[in-house]
């Protein structure tokens, strides 16, 4: 999950006009545009630590935009010990 209204207010994404959710599920590789799903609502329980997006409540797309932002986010952070 990646807190999609977070990183847009610090980072310009626009090649994802159709979602309008402030949290996306995306699958992230560095240097690789992101493949994410922009849900209308998900769930969360305790059985499992994936979330669950029901079909079809969510918009598929990729976004490179928001791959860079990450990898920015990746590069600057530090580690905590």
């Amino acid at each position: 999950m990646v807190n999609y209204g977070a990183i847009k207010q610090i980072a310009e994404i626009t090649d994802m006009p159709d979602c309008k959710s402030d949290i996306v599920l995306a699958h992230y590789e560095y240097g690789q545009p992101v493949v994410y799903r922009c849900p209308k609502a998900y769930v969360l329980n305790a059985l499992t630590s994936n979330p669950f997006v029901p079909w079809p409540d969510y918009i598929e797309g990729t976004s490179v935009q928001l791959g860079q932002a990450m990898d920015q986010f990746s590069e600057q952070a530090k580690a905590v010990r």
